[in-house]
This record gives structure tokens, sequence and C-alpha cells, in this order.
């Protein structure tokens, strides 16, 4: 028999740190009750109270798991102890095992429970890991080789397997070009200067171009990344293109009416999802991964659509603009893993009430409360206004 648990560290930090939070919770409880009990009306004392209660029954639940939880590993079952009770798992009813970033997931046969997941915190887990491939099917393995066989018998990649093979090895290549050329693209968008409207409609293009590519090679080639899959994926060069035109065009441009907008993004998104989706190898089965993917499609076409109506209308503007001035009322920064600057401005030109608009840390910086800037507003190539601010 062997057991295993939270690793000790883990265990010590877990019981302080929720036992402090517990600490804080009570004092706030206390406060709320009393605010409550002299002001009965006030229903937000009430519901602030409520949330205290489930945030503390959350703390105890997270103190008795880390105390309590380990697995068991006897001769001939696993038995899983948790705060909510006790399972156990013969292994003779045991599917196999797979592994990600947190936890060790091991799968009974389908009708015999639910699955054992382990943290990666637990101590010993690699030697539970060890363990488990030796006794076990590596699930995640077994998958990728049985679908490695159905795409080598597949004969709409080649008449043989030596032609499948090599029609495969042709695939992974060009699927790791797009993927290169895609993180290259995105990221040429933000130090592109004065040549922006050259990688702008690169990129704009590119994206196009890698679904052609999808298309050619008739699922041999996916968009979907998965680890358990033989099938190359363009997904980080297609998501990295799309995410650079559209975090370049929402951290560079204020639109200020987006009237013109949705029409042509509704209709560039439209098209980019019919191309990928329609008659798509991928798409042929109708489960939950795939409804996931076509809606993911749809959200990735809408992003594209508004990336390149909104980029294409300004970068490729060269409409002359109109000067207004405006005062700074206020300055904020926000942001945690990212830091983002906001300035406060009176009204100007056609905008009649005060609004915040984000500016780069050089303009922030440059500025301050009450001084004066320039704002150019410009028609939009797509007659999509827009404006840029400067310091005076």
């Amino acid at each position: 028999m062997k057991t295993f648990s939270l690793a000790r560290g883990w265990q010590i930090f877990i019981v302080v740190t929720c036992a402090v939070l517990a600490l804080g919770a009570l004092v706030g409880l206390v406060i709320c009750t009393k605010a409550a009990i002299s002001n009965p009306a006030d229903t937000g004392n009430w519901t602030f109270i409520a949330c205290i209660f489930l945030g503390l029954f959350l703390l105890v639940y997270a103190i008795v798991e880390a105390l309590k939880g380990k697995l068991v590993v006897h001769k001939d079952k696993f038995e899983f102890i948790s705060a909510f009770g006790t399972r156990e798992l013969l292994f003779i009813h045991v599917k196999g095992f797979k592994t990600d970033d947190k936890y060790l997931r091991i799968h009974p046969l389908a009708d015999k429970g639910k699955n054992i997941n382990i943290s990666t915190y637990f101590g010993n887990i690699a030697e539970l890991e060890t363990w488990m491939s030796t006794h076990f099917q590596d699930i995640d393995i077994a998958e990728k080789a049985e679908e490695q066989e159905r795409l080598l018998v597949n004969v709409d990649y080649g008449q043989t397997t030596a032609e499948r093979e090599l029609a495969l090895v042709a695939a992974k290549r060009t699927a790791r070009i797009i993927n290169i050329i895609g993180v290259v693209l995105a990221v040429s968008l933000f130090i592109a200067g004065d040549y922006l409207h050259y990688t702008w409609i690169a990129t704009a293009i590119f994206t196009v171009v890698s679904v052609l590519v999808l298309r050619y090679y008739k699922g041999l080639i996916r968009l979907d990344e998965n680890k358990n899959s033989p099938y190359p994926s363009i997904f980080f060069g297609f998501f990295g293109s799309i995410t650079g035109l559209l975090l370049k065009s929402l951290l560079t441009f204020h639109i200020l009416d987006h009237s013109n907008v949705w029409a042509p993004v509704g209709l560039l998104a439209t098209a980019l999802l019919v191309l990928l989706v329609l008659k798509n190898k991928e798409f042929e089965q109708f489960n939950k991964q795939t409804i996931f993917m076509i809606v993911f499609c749809a959200v990735i076409s809408f992003a594209y659509g508004y990336g390149v109506v909104t980029g294409f209308n300004c970068v490729y503007d060269s409409t002359p603009p109109s000067k207004y001035t405006s005062d700074v009322l206020e300055k904020r920064i926000s942001g945690r893993k990212s830091t983002a600057y906001y300035l406060t401005l009176s009204p100007w030109g056609p905008v009649k009430e005060s609004d915040e608009v984000d500016v780069s840390g050089d303009t922030y910086a440059e500025t301050k409360i009450g001084d004066h800037v320039n704002i150019y507003l410009f028609k939009g190539k797509m007659e999509i206004p827009w404006y840029v601010v400067e310091n005076q």
C-alpha cells in the first residue's frame, strides 16, 4: 500500500493562507452584521454577509481538502479520500490515465464512475506517474497512435502508405512555416513604424492564405492544436496574425463613431467563417469539441473583420485631419500584468461630454492635469471617423 497526499509545504501554505483570510472574513462579518442590525433596510449589508459566509465555507473546504485529501494505492484498487468522502476504483475498472499541467487524471471504464483527479502538487507525483505508466495505458499516447493509424490508411492523402507518410511530412513542414510567418507578421505590426501600411495588408492577406492552405490539405492540416493528434496545426500562425491585427487596431486607433463599422465587419467575418467551416473535415463529427471550435471560429472571424476594417480605415486614410484642443481633466493608470494609461478629456469638436481615452505611456508621462492636448480628427478611408491625441 502506498499513500500520496499534498506536499507538506503546500499543506502549510494553504492552511495558513486560508486561516488568515478566514480571520479577515470574520472581522468583516462582525462589522457588516452590526451595520445590518442598525440599518435593516439596507439590503447591501445582508448580501455582503451572505457572500462572507460563502467565502468562509470555501476557505474551510480548502483547509480540510489540503489536510485530508489523499490517494491510497492498494494491491487491487485506488482509494481516493477528499473533503466530501471516499471513492474507490478497482484496477480492473481502470481504462487508463492522462496527465496535464495541473492533474494526473485516472479514467475509469465508461460505466464505472467518475475520474480521479490527482493534483500535481501532491508529494512524489513523479513516482505515481512512473507507476501508472508501468501498470496502465497512457490514454493520450494510445489515442494519438490510433489517430495516426487511421490517418495512414486514409486514401484521401495518398494511394499507398508511403505516399501518405510523405504527405504528412509535407503538411508538417507547411504548418511550421505558416506558424512562423503568422507570429512574425503579428510582431511586425507593432514595430513597423512608417511601414505599417505594408505589414498590415500582408498580415490581412496572410490570414486568408492560411485558411486556403487549410482547405488545400483537405483535413491533413488542422486548426485545432491537440497534443493527442498526429495532424499538424496552424493555430499559432492563424490565431497570432488575427490577434496582432485586432490588438494593433484597438491599441493604436481611436474610433469616434462605429456606425459604419459593423456592416463590413459582419460581411468579412461571415466570409471567413464560411471559408473556415464549410466542407472542412475537421468539423465533420458533431460533438462538443466541434461546437466549441465553430464558436471559436465565429469569434476569431469577428476579431479578424474588426481588425481589418478599422485598420484599413485608419492606416490608409490620407485625408487631412481637423484639429481640436481639449483639456486634461483626470489621469489614471490601470492593469496588473500589463499597464494601460488613460486621460479624461474635456468636450471637444463633435464630442459633447468629457470622455476617457487610452494613450501611450510617453503621452501620459508628459501630460499633467490641466494641460491642453491636440486632437486630430480624421474622416477615415471607409467613412469611419477616428482621431489621434497628442501633446501640445
